[in-house]
């Protein structure tokens, strides 16, 4: 199974000293894989293939498949790389030069 969630732009409501703040995180998709995705590069272009895909807006997917889960960045954009941080947009592979 697989969640796909836009990011809102705002991510904190305020200190959360008095318990939860809820920082809604609307659900635009879900589906079932009857395959599993080959990796998380095919699975991202299958997402930016759908119609609801705003090219400004940020993506949290969820999977229930080990690994399969990331944050899907702007078009265009690409987040700075942490250390060891891998749960990020996938990158396709560079061809060989």
């Amino acid at each position: 199974m697989v969640y796909v969630y836009e990011v809102p732009e705002k991510l904190t409501n305020g200190f959360c000293g008095k318990g939860p703040n809820l920082v809604p995180f609307p659900n635009v998709d879900f589906f079932y894989e009857s395959e599993p995705p080959a990796d998380r590069v095919m699975l991202a272009a299958f997402i930016r293939s759908k119609r609801y895909v705003n090219r400004l807006a940020r993506y949290l997917v969820l999977s229930t498949i080990p690994g399969m889960s990331f944050i899907l960045e702007p078009n265009g954009g690409r987040p700075t790389r942490a250390a060891g941080n891998t749960n990020i947009d996938p990158e396709p592979p560079q061809a060989a030069a």
